[in-house]
């Protein structure tokens, strides 16, 4: 495939998967937030098993 300067970067396709992801990532933060909580974590404490856990996500995605 050839690319010219009048093709965009970002295609239907690319952008749904971005947001797909980012849905995905935010989801399972939350859902990992809410649980920590649930079981009587501190606030730091399930902030910090929040960010691990997206972070863990982004990693997955970015070698898959």
């Amino acid at each position: 495939m050839v690319l010219t300067d009048s093709m965009p970067i970002l295609n239907g396709g690319l952008i749904f998967r971005i947001f797909l992801v980012g849905i995905m990532l935010l989801a399972g933060s939350f859902g990992l937030f809410e649980r920590a909580l649930h079981h009587d974590a501190s606030d730091d404490g399930a902030r910090t098993i929040a960010v691990n856990g997206f972070a863990v996500g982004e990693s997955f995605y970015l070698l898959q």
